[in-house]
């Protein structure tokens, strides 16, 4: 099969509209980390306003991360009910609804200064928060369901990418000289309403995914046609036939509970992986340097105002090196870039906070090296094939 077969117009877009929602991630983590001085003072001249009193250090520090905090809190939420909320409406419905959770949280932040509510920002941030965990589950299952497998890696590193160059757009956008001041900073939480806007827009124009129709709703000639447009031919057999093993494979199994996941031994390896995988991209550090690293540039001695435009720099590798791995991705495969990009991480830092990040990264680096199967142009069957493979080899691991 050519690349140009490969690369369809329809599967661009729906790969563009699906990715699009994680910018929202991106915007949502960055956006509060150069403009924090001026967040700040709002929120001690609305405390001291209300009781004549000017707020501690420590209340002020405890205050800022309750406000940057909140958000993967509800990003924790968001993530754990994506996966029901894809089964009852689908990965493309329950984009389209999660983009309305957005607009309004985008709205709530963006008031909560000329309102004089701090409690608002911060509810704002809960909000937007649940929106991006949606999009954390549901933008992923999109872009799996419409991929080939042939570049189903390519395919599903356009989330990261997206994320990043929201993240890098915030970093820019929210620095002192632009919109980072005392006067401006809502403007920073209002333009949170664009990502969901892009979206809601682009999937007007985009199918619902058809693994989801064929198996969840039992609707071959919907998935068929949707197939048929995502890969501009008429013999979608084999992906049509895989399906339906998958499906029939889903109908003899019983539904498994979230206890079972950890006490059923048949489960017990692949959701070990599956969150170790997810910890060590969370455990490594990198969430503590997207929210904190213009304070901790600071701290690092760094020129005095140049710790904003640092942080730009982190967001422009962090962009480049998500394009490099997107081409890499079907070449080297997935589990050989995650372990490369974990030790990557093992740095020694002199500052003792994050010797316990360097820990749990590596006992990740020597568990997902033993247990994670490569991924690459391989169909979930065969993925499920290489778990049982590992588990008779290692028994001890699900007892």
């Amino acid at each position: 099969m050519s690349e140009q077969k490969i690369f369809t117009k329809p599967l661009v877009l729906t790969a563009l509209a699906s990715a699009s929602g994680m910018l929202s991630f991106g915007w949502n983590t960055g956006c509060i980390n150069s403009s924090q001085t001026a967040i700040k003072k709002f929120m001690i001249d609305v405390y001291f306003k209300r009781n004549g009193t000017h707020l501690s250090p420590f209340f002020v520090t405890f205050l800022w991360s309750v406000t940057v905090s909140i958000f993967p809190l509800g990003g924790a939420v968001g993530g754990y009910f994506a996966g029901p909320v894809s089964r009852k409406f689908g990965m493309r419905n329950g984009l389209l609804l999660t983009n309305l959770l957005g607009l309004g949280a985008a709205s709530l932040m963006a008031v909560s200064k000329f309102i004089s509510s701090p409690e608002l920002l911060i509810l704002g941030r809960l909000i937007i928060g649940i929106e991006c965990g949606f999009y954390t589950g549901l933008c992923p299952m999109l872009l799996a369901e419409v991929s080939p497998k042939q570049i189903r890696g390519a395919i599903g590193s356009l989330t990261s990418l997206s994320a990043y160059t929201g993240l890098l757009c915030a970093e820019i956008f929210s620095t002192p000289g632009l919109f980072g001041t005392e006067e401006l900073w809502p403007f920073i939480f209002l333009f949170a309403a664009v990502p969901p806007v892009i979206q809601f827009i682009l999937l007007q124009f985009c199918s619902e995914g058809p693994r989801y129709l064929l198996i969840i709703r039992n609707n071959e000639a919907a998935a068929r046609t949707v197939l048929m447009q995502l890969r501009k031919k008429y013999d979608v057999n084999d992906e049509i036939d895989e399906m339906k093993r998958e499906a029939l494979n889903l109908a003899n199994e019983k539904k498994v509970s979230i206890r079972e996941l950890f006490t059923n031994k048949i489960y017990r390896l692949p959701i070990a992986v599956a969150i170790v995988v997810h910890l060590s991209m969370r455990f490594c550090a990198i969430n503590g340097i997207m929210y904190y690293s213009t304070d901790l540039f600071k701290k690092a001695k760094i020129a005095e105002g140049t710790g904003s435009y640092a942080t730009i720099g982190v967001g422009v590798i962090l962009v480049i090196m998500t394009i490099v791995s997107g081409y890499l991705m079907d070449k080297a495969g997935r589990r050989t870039l995650h372990l490369l990009g974990l030790m990557g991480t093992l740095d020694i830092i002199p500052n003792y906070p994050f010797v316990p990040f360097a820990v749990i990264t590596l006992f990740a680096i020597l568990f997902l090296y033993k247990y994670l199967p490569e991924t690459k142009k391989r169909t979930f069957e065969e993925i499920t094939m290489l778990f049982r493979s590992h588990m008779k080899e290692s028994p001890a691991i699900i007892q």
